[in-house]
């Protein structure tokens, strides 16, 4: 399967059986082979889902360039079509390391996101997230970072850029569209220091640097 300029799967098998009638067994499997896109190349993806819609679990995994991504959750899907479940495991082993730290309560609706409280270790630092909540077009979110490494993030939008060193930061959010974004946002170095220049780069003596921003 191609499509000129999307990308390309050289293979592509799915199969099994889900029930249309109250809470009949679901049983779906999809395995994808060297699928390309311009961002994306993937030597293999596989999908899982096995259960009844009032108990299930689901699996994705997904190896290649940039990601090595794997995703299980388990949850019932009710007759309003609410899935409410848990994440029970995400990781990305790939360019952007990601490991959810525990499992983490999440409830979907057609209009709504509701996330309970969730750690996560990514690029070498931490993120902690204390409310996320999406409903009625409006989104509500708080929580803090610790400990990111700053270069390692510029590299992930520009790997050319002239800057090295060990400048850790960490911070903390309370935003909310209402619809207006409204909030607050902190940011402060929390360890080493940032070199600047490519041929000759040099230090800018960082001992200290906070900023931070009310959004009314």
């Amino acid at each position: 399967l191609s499509s000129a300029g999307r990308g390309s799967i050289a293979a592509l098998e799915v199969g099994g059986r889900a029930g249309l009638e109250g809470d009949a067994p679901i049983s779906l499997r999809a395995t994808l082979g060297g699928v390309k896109t311009p961002r994306v190349s993937l030597r293999s993806a596989r999908m899982q889902i096995d259960g009844r819609r009032s108990r299930h679990e689901a699996s994705l995994e997904a190896v290649g360039e940039p990601i090595d991504v794997r995703l299980r959750l388990r949850g019932a899907l009710s007759q309003d079509n609410v899935w409410s479940g848990t994440v029970l495991e995400l990781t990305n082993r790939g360019e952007i390391p990601i490991e959810l730290v525990r499992p983490v309560d999440v409830k979907l609706a057609r209009a709504s996101i509701q996330v309970q409280p969730f750690e996560v270790r990514a690029v070498g630092g931490a993120l902690a997230v204390d409310a996320l909540d999406y409903g009625h077009g409006r989104l509500s979110t708080r929580g803090n970072f610790q400990a990111f490494p700053l270069v390692r993030l510029i590299e992930l939008v520009d790997r050319n850029a002239p800057l090295r060193g060990t400048l850790r930061l960490s911070g903390r959010w309370n935003l909310a569209t209402t619809p207006q974004l409204r909030g607050s946002l902190s940011v402060a170095r929390e360890s080493g220091d940032l070199l600047v220049g490519a041929a000759k780069p040099f230090d800018l003596g960082i001992s200290s640097f906070a900023a931070s921003a009310d959004i009314d």
